[in-house]
């Protein structure tokens, strides 16, 4: 991996996936946050950093809607005066609700952003990822994978708060990806 802008393969990202399970940070840093919990958030949500350093500002929140889906919502900066909030599924709340709570609450005293970059390179460094991994390369990442399953870029658009023009970057992406796994398969048959 290069850079941050650059999402993770799905080898470092099984790898970055047992490092948080694993991990134990050294005495004193990151009291109260659970590195497990906090990559898993960041992957499933694919959230900005800022708004896990001011979850109160950002009003950070679950709420369970029709058939019984789990939301992580936040409030988004207004726009031209507009208020707007971004919902991401998380799945059936029966299921999610525990792991999510705890999450949502454990950011709570508040932290900077840098505390949440450290945790994901600490993490990252232990999984063996060379390069930088940021909560940004995490975005990228849920970005890229919610590209690869839903092949819609106005799907991207409203879970991933991107715009139009990034989201079909996103997919066109997603789809090379879909012709290199075809040309492999190809190959190996």
């Amino acid at each position: 991996m290069a850079s941050t802008t650059e999402a993770l393969t799905d080898a470092e990202l099984v790898a970055l996936r047992e490092a948080a399970r694993m991990w134990v940070p050294p005495a004193g840093y990151y009291a109260g946050l659970r590195p497990e919990l906090v990559v898993r958030w960041l992957l499933s949500t694919g959230m900005n950093p800022s708004v896990l350093a001011d979850p109160e500002g950002r009003r950070l929140r679950l709420e369970v809607e029709g058939r019984g889906l789990l939301y992580a919502k936040w409030n988004r900066p207004k726009k031209r005066g507009i208020e707007a909030a971004t919902a991401v599924p998380l799945g059936k709340s029966d299921v999610v609700t525990g792991w999510a709570q705890e999450i949502v609450a454990s950011l709570l005293p508040r932290r900077s952003e840098k505390t949440y970059n450290r945790l994901v390179q600490d993490v990252a460094r232990a999984a063996g990822i060379r390069g930088s991994c940021t909560p940004r390369t995490l975005r990228h990442t849920f970005l890229s994978q919610l590209a690869r399953r839903v092949r819609d870029p106005e799907v991207v658009v409203r879970l991933g708060n991107v715009s139009p023009k990034e989201a079909i970057r996103y997919c066109r992406g997603a789809a090379r990806d879909r012709d290199a796994e075809v040309v492999a398969l190809m190959e190996g048959a």
